[in-house]
């Protein structure tokens, strides 16, 4: 399988700029798979998916998680969020 990294930096950057540069919160964000970062301003309650699913963000110090079974092994995805007790939201979605 080759894996290319262009997707996982474009997306990345995309939510530092949005989310980050804005100083404003993150309502809603659509990631590919596999990915892994951290979002600094996520609204608690906004919906984060990755592959074929989704989850809202929890409230601070807690965290979620979701399995996504899709009609191909290919749109399957398990997403994993986790509030940190500073508010950053750390995502990791994974095939």
């Amino acid at each position: 399988m080759k894996v290319t990294l262009a997707p996982v930096f474009v997306a990345a950057t995309v939510l530092f700029l949005a989310a980050c540069g804005s100083g404003q919160e993150l309502d809603a964000v659509t990631l590919t798979v596999p990915t892994m970062t951290t979002i600094a301003n996520a609204k608690t309650g906004a919906l984060v998916r990755c592959g074929s699913v989704g989850a809202h963000v929890p409230a601070p110090g807690h965290g979620v998680a979701a399995m996504g079974d899709g009609a191909a092994p290919s749109s399957s995805a398990s997403l994993q969020l986790k509030r940190l007790g500073n508010g950053s939201l750390v995502v990791t979605c994974r095939r």
